[in-house]
């Protein structure tokens, strides 16, 4: 398989296929994240509340027009900590195996909130799929049934 199937595969069966479960499971009709436009070309084109109407729930996104400022000033005023991993330079925190801390490279020339997402999945995809993934109930169980050329036992080992 191609790195953008294998990736999907990953997304779908730890990330997009557990909280599409869940949801249903505790019969949720909503779901918030705190996602923000400037952070994805992806997330600059989502709304404030979106209906995923495949996995039939609504996703609420507060944050979607608050700057890394305004996320600052916000943790500020409210006296509240940073994620221990950014002390270690850690921008943008996934899974264990796919996130790694911003180092400045001799190719960047700043620390825009898009480059700081290259810290994810070595800068290949901005996305996991778990806001991305438009698929149904029946479409995610295809994709699953489809792993048979992915080893399970070794995408299991790399979570996170």
């Amino acid at each position: 398989r191609n790195d953008e199937d294998s990736h999907r595969a990953y997304g779908v069966l730890r990330k997009v296929e557990p909280m599409a479960r869940a949801l249903r499971e505790l019969g949720a009709h909503a779901m918030i994240s705190g996602v923000r436009g400037a952070q994805t070309k992806h997330r600059a084109g989502l709304k404030r509340i979106t209906l995923n109407s495949a996995q039939k729930h609504y996703r609420i996104h507060p944050l979607l027009h608050w700057t890394q400022e305004d996320v600052e000033n916000y943790l500020a005023k409210h006296n509240l900590p940073y994620h221990p991993l950014k002390r270690k330079g850690y921008v943008s925190i996934g899974d264990k195996h796919s996130t790694k801390p911003l180092t400045m490279s001799p190719n960047t020339s700043t620390k825009s909130e898009a480059s700081n997402r290259n810290t994810r999945f070595n800068g290949k995809q901005q996305e996991c799929g778990l806001h991305t993934e438009k698929s149904n109930v029946a479409e995610l169980n295809a994709v699953l049934s489809s792993l048979s050329s992915i080893s399970l036992s070794r995408l299991g080992q790399q979570d996170g």
